[in-house]
């Protein structure tokens, strides 16, 4: 997942349905806290693992724990660089901790990127 780094301040606790001593959601199942505060903005330090809560926890689908599920907010477009292929950006301002994608495909070189696209194109 890709989050925004860019500062705001105001850091809280996730919603009320992953808090309490006897609470079954999945990061308490996982021995680490929730990863969100209350605005559903990531509070984990970076290189640690987030545990969101699912079908495995008693939370329900709207719990503040559930924000790589939910998708993306964040408005964006993608473009072609002058030098280094594709890339991504955000047409708003992004608060810091703000989930903003989930890179879900592959790094190729450019080279490789534009024999696929002559194909693609070639196939219609």
């Amino acid at each position: 997942a890709v989050v925004s780094t860019q500062s705001t301040g105001g850091e809280g606790v996730s919603k009320d349905c992953c808090l309490g001593p006897d609470v079954e959601c999945c990061p308490h199942l996982g021995g680490v806290q929730p990863p969100y505060n209350n605005k559903g903005r990531l509070v984990l330090k970076s290189g640690f693992p987030i545990y969101e809560c699912n079908s495995r926890c008693s939370c329900a689908p709207d719990c503040g724990n559930r924000i790589v599920q939910r998708g993306s907010r964040v408005k964006t477009v993608i473009y072609k660089t002058p030098d280094k292929g594709w890339a991504l950006k955000a047409t708003e301002d992004i608060p810091k901790g703000t989930f903003v994608v989930e890179y879900v495909g592959e790094v190729t070189t450019l080279d490789e990127a534009e024999q696929r696209g002559k194909k693609y194109d070639a196939q219609g």
